[in-house]
């Protein structure tokens, strides 16, 4: 492992209409399929520059499944541990009216409403799970996930209270680029578009 890059999914009906999706289904529109084919271009680059072949994974569902499809030509390895959170009963909620109306609520560290859903602490144990599986790969890893699971995963990645995810903001079919060095795991790129300049280059 040397390079991860973390892609969310294209845009979706639900996301562009500011909903809570959890683990529904959903399929992408086709902006988010147009969105997802603009990253075919940097991930060619991706494997070009790695020392060895990239490897990508992809959350099971059928969002990130497309938008690995499109962006790298191929299927991505499923992994199961880059579901998206389950939300429980905030599924197909307005994300902004129920912030509203709950202003001192976060859900990265009260969890959905109710006890419903997935608790904070077991989707960190997936993030867990997740970093100790790429700690066993060899070479950049890119992975096609959700937003509010990407969150997660740079939270514990960095280290950082798992409550602080909530002040991070990632767009459909944007990526964030966490770079290994001497001092552990750095954030070198976040929010990213397909066509970022320098996605790639190292750290100095």
């Amino acid at each position: 492992m040397t390079r991860i890059l973390i892609i969310r999914h294209g845009e979706t009906s639900s996301s562009r209409l500011g909903q809570f999706t959890g683990r529904e289904d959903v399929q992408l529109t086709e902006k988010g399929r147009s969105q997802a084919r603009q990253w075919s271009g940097q991930l060619g680059e991706f494997v070009a520059a790695s020392a060895t072949e990239g490897t990508f994974f992809s959350s099971p569902l059928h969002r990130c499944r497309e938008t690995a499809q499109l962006a790298i030509g191929s299927e991505a390895r499923s992994c199961e541990d880059l579901i998206e959170w389950d939300l429980g009963t905030l599924h197909g909620v307005s994300a902004d009216d129920f912030r509203r109306d709950h202003p001192n609520w976060n859900l990265f560290s009260d969890g959905p409403p109710d006890g419903s859903g997935e608790s904070p602490v077991d989707i960190r144990m997936r993030a867990s799970r997740v970093l100790e599986r790429l700690r066993e790969s060899r070479g950049d890893v890119v992975l096609f996930t959700h937003g509010q699971f990407a969150k997660v995963l740079i939270a514990f990645m960095l280290g950082l209270p798992q409550a602080t995810a909530s002040r991070f903001a990632l767009g459909p079919a944007r990526g964030a680029l966490v770079m290994e060095r001497t001092s552990g795991l750095s954030l070198a790129g976040w929010n990213l578009a397909p066509n970022a300049d320098g996605l790639w280059k190292a750290l100095t």
